[in-house]
C-alpha cells in the first residue's frame, strides 16, 4: 500500500500543488478511517490519545507527506520509493539508541546493511546509472525516511490502544497543517479535475494512506520497531513495478538484483528461527 503511493503521487503532482496534494491526501483518508473507527467502536479521546495524535500526526503525517509531495516533483517515483526505503536503517538505529528493549543483533545489522546495499543498487541503476532528480529532491526523501523512522520508534514506545482513532487524529492533524501551509504559500486551488486525477487522489488517500496507517499502528504495538520498519525495504519493489507498468519507467537488471537482495534481507530480519535444541524431539526414556 505504501509503495503504491508514489505512483499516485506522480500522477497527481503534475496537476496539484504539493501542499494542496498533501492536504487532499489526508482529507480523503479521514472519512475512510472514520468508518473504521465506527466499525471498531473506538471513540474515547483522552489526554494520551491527543498526545499520540499530535506526535504521530506530525512524524507519520503532515511532515513526511509534505516533504514527499515536494520531492516527487523533481525525482522519479522509483527513486522516491527507494530513498524512503532507508527508513528501516534509520528506525533500527533510533530504536537501539532510544528504546531499552530493542537492540541491534549482528544478524539484524548485517541484514540491514544488505537491504541498504540492495537500495544502493536500485538507485544507482536508475536511468542507466545516472541520477534523474535533483539533490534537493533526494534530500527531501531522506527527510521523509527519518520522519517515518522517528514515528515508528515513538509508536513502538507509546503502543497506542486505539490504532484507528490515533490514525484518524494523525490525518486530521496532517490535513489541517498542510491546508494552512498551502494558504500561506499562496497555492492556487482552482484545479482541472479529470477522471484520472480524481482516481489517483482517491487511491492515494484511501488505499495508500488510510489503511496502511491503521495496519502500521496495529503491528508496531506487537513487534519490535526494527522488524516492522524492515517492511519499508519492500516499498521500492512496488514503486519500481508500478512505475514501470503505468508510467513507463524502465526496470534494469541491477534494479532486479537489488530487489532480490532487499527481499532476502527482509526475510532474514523478520523470520523467527528456532535452535536445533528447541526443535529436537525429547528422548523417550
Amino acid at each position: 500500500m505504501w509503495g503504491s503511493a508514489y505512483l499516485f503521487l506522480k500522477i497527481s503532482s503534475a496537476e496539484i500543488p504539493p501542499l494542496i496534494l498533501a492536504a487532499l491526501r489526508a482529507g480523503v483518508a479521514i472519512p475512510v478511517l472514520a468508518v473504521v473507527c465506527i466499525a471498531l467502536r473506538q471513540f474515547a479521546i483522552g489526554r494520551l490519545v491527543l498526545r499520540d495524535m499530535l506526535v504521530i500526526g506530525t512524524l507519520n503525517g503532515w511532515l513526511p507527506n509534505c516533504l514527499a509531495a515536494f520531492a516527487i516533483t523533481s525525482i522519479s517515483s522509483a527513486e522516491a520509493g527507494v530513498l524512503q526505503a532507508t527508513t528501516p536503517i534509520i528506525t533500527g538505529l533510533l530504536a537501539a539508541a532510544l528504546l531499552p528493549d530493542e537492540s541491534l543483533s549482528v544478524k539484524t545489522l548485517v541484514c540491514l546493511v544488505g537491504g541498504f546495499l540492495g537500495v544502493i543498487l536500485v538507485v544507482a541503476s536508475s536511468t542507466n546509472g545516472e541520477t534523474t532528480g535533483t539533490f534537493f529532491g533526494y534530500l527531501l526523501m531522506i527527510g521523509v525516511a527519518f520522519s517515518f523512522g522517528a514515528g515508528a520508534v515513538y509508536a513502538r514506545w507509546a503502543k497506542p490502544k486505539a490504532p484507528a482513532l490515533i490514525a484518524s487524529g494523525q490525518l486530521v492533524v496532517a490535513a489541517c497543517v498542510a491546508l494552512f501551509a498551502s494558504f500561506l504559500a499562496g497555492e492556487p486551488w482552482q484545479l482541472d479535475w479529470s477522471n484520472d486525477l480524481v482516481f489517483a487522489v482517491t487511491m492515494l488517500g484511501a488505499f495508500s494512506t488510510a489503511l496502511p496507517a491503521v495496519l502500521f499502528l496495529v503491528v508496531i504495538s506487537r513487534y519490535k520497531a526494527v522488524k516492522v520498519g524492515a517492511a519499508s525495504f519492500l516499498q521500492p519493489i512496488w514503486a519500481i513495478a508500478l512505475g514501470s507498468l503505468f508510467l513507463s519507467e524502465r526496470i534494469s537488471s541491477l534494479q532486479l538484483l537489488g530487489s532480490l537482495i532487499i527481499v532476502f534481507s527482509v526475510l532474514l530480519i523478520t523470520a523467527q528461527f528456532r535452535s536445533m535444541r528447541e526443535t529436537r524431539p525429547k528422548d523417550q526414556t
